[in-house]
């Protein structure tokens, strides 16, 4: 993440391979790296290992600490290509900002990637 070529995180969702969410999201606000919120994964939660909750927690962290997001379909099967249902679904139940999800906004996006 302290790679300046480094601007998203992604899949950070599957307890296959815990991590810490809140020094996760310390280093994202630190290094002006993004969380993706991946619907592939919201797709197979056979396969992700608590990514409903990991990803519940990871929205309240970048909720409370300003942190963005970027939200896309990560599909894996051409028929899922531009599928977010789920992951939309979430945002809401969360009541997660709007103006969090870099990817809701072109202009917001490219700052985001120039800055």
């Amino acid at each position: 993440m302290r790679n300046p070529k480094v601007k998203f995180v992604t899949h950070p969702d599957d307890d296959h391979t815990p991590l810490n969410y809140d020094r996760l999201t310390d280093a994202a606000k630190e290094t002006h790296t993004a969380l993706e919120i991946n619907n592939s994964s919201l797709v197979k939660k056979q396969f992700r290992l608590n990514c409903y909750d990991n990803y519940r927690t990871i929205l309240r962290l970048c909720r409370e600490k300003n942190v963005p997001v970027i939200v896309n379909s990560d599909a894996h099967d051409p028929s899922q290509v531009g599928m977010l249902d789920l992951a939309v679904e979430l945002l809401e139940s969360e009541d997660f900002p709007t103006d969090l999800v870099l990817n809701a906004d072109y202009d917001r996006l490219v700052r985001f990637l120039t800055e």
